[in-house]
């Protein structure tokens, strides 16, 4: 039986990447609108996961 990949992991290593890319562009207006996109994507994957468990 193989283990599903933790979301935890997946959403930690989106918001690294969102962080780096946002630190690269050098504006704060697209890593934060990143962010919440992030967020509302860990939060609607959440309810989506609770509907099959």
């Amino acid at each position: 039986m193989t283990k599903p990949i933790q979301p935890g992991i997946i959403t930690a290593l989106l918001i690294l990447t969102l962080i780096n890319m946002g630190m690269q562009m050098k504006n704060m207006k697209i890593s934060l609108m990143s962010a919440l996109v992030v967020y509302a994507i860990m939060f609607s994957g959440k309810y989506f996961l609770s509907m099959f468990a």
